[in-house]
């Protein structure tokens, strides 16, 4: 398995769960189920966008331990929420997941960089991150043979997996997350921001990259459809602060959460010192806490999100 097919190495999701009985944990697993309804719905696009300490990498990370079959035997989801839902193996372990970590394909092409020699068709980061997709996906086994007969080189992401969807049925769950990176890190580089965009724009827009993916999630801070002058990707609906119907609850801690939290033997903050110290957001008539950024409840809270 590589970095960006069907990851196998342990991610902050799965350490929670493995220290649950040492450390606070919340359980929002249910969360799956909603995502597992959209598979290969019409809407099976879907957009996260909150500022930090939200929660949105650890519940990216909690979709691919679930969905990936990389993740297959390691128990991740025994006890928790989401095994109690009458669905709960259908999806399982069954799919091909394309993760790409926008933080570390950026940290990965600078390294590119200072590299001599380089890979033939790679000039840009939109350019890398095709490259690594594809890298990964030229190393399975029973993918080789569909790569030689369509001659596919190091760019050409879209034609790499119509490829194999159209010669062995293959269809992948793609998790992006900070999606927004390049438009955060690289604000004047206009031609970066829209190779960028048509990169994403050509897999989700088109007949033939959607037939590819059962479903889509992207993770960001900047909002998902229009950013400069670009609404290339009106195809995902976005889920933000001001429009969080129907999932308020599952980025940052409910105020029932926080209670049984501050009730927990491995925290030794109050409620009413946390209520004190952070008031939180209301969401829809929902009181939302997130990640505390305090020095002082650092420790009690680091292992939630």
């Amino acid at each position: 398995m590589g970095s960006i097919l069907n990851p196998t190495k342990e991610n902050s999701f799965e350490r929670l769960v493995n220290f649950r009985d040492r450390d606070i944990f919340v359980d929002k697993t249910d969360f799956i189920g909603k995502m597992s309804a959209r598979i290969n719905a019409d809407k099976r696009f879907f957009a996260v966008t909150r500022p930090r300490r939200f929660g949105k990498t650890v519940t990216a990370h909690m979709l691919l331990a679930y969905y990936s079959k990389s993740y297959a035997d390691r128990g991740i989801f025994e006890n928790l929420k989401i095994s109690e839902e009458k669905n709960y193996a259908l999806h399982l372990n069954k799919y091909d997941v394309i993760y790409i970590d926008m933080n570390f394909i950026c940290g990965m092409y600078k390294s590119y960089l200072k590299k001599s020699a380089r890979v033939s068709g790679v000039k840009t980061l939109a350019d890398y991150l095709e490259y690594s997709v594809i890298k990964d996906l030229r190393e399975r086994e029973e993918f080789e043979e569909c790569f030689r007969k369509h001659q596919i080189e190091n760019v050409g992401l879209l034609e790499a997996l119509s490829s194999l969807r159209n010669d062995l049925d293959a269809q992948f769950i793609f998790i992006m997350d900070e999606w927004d990176r390049v438009y955060r890190d690289c604000r004047d580089d206009t031609q970066l921001q829209e190779d960028f965009i048509d990169l994403l724009r050509d897999l989700f827009k088109t007949d033939g990259g959607r037939a590819c993916f059962a479903l889509a999630y992207l993770t960001g801070i900047l909002p998902i459809k229009k950013y400069n002058s670009q609404s290339a990707l009106n195809d995902f609906k976005e889920y933000n602060m001001l429009r969080p119907i129907p999932y308020e609850k599952y980025f940052g801690f409910t105020e029932d959460e926080v209670a049984a939290i501050a009730e927990s033997e491995f925290c030794s903050v109050s409620r009413q010192e946390l209520k004190e110290w952070y008031d939180g957001y209301r969401l829809n008539d929902v009181d939302i806490y997130n990640h505390a950024p305090d020095a002082k409840f650092a420790t009690n809270f680091k292992l939630v999100l």
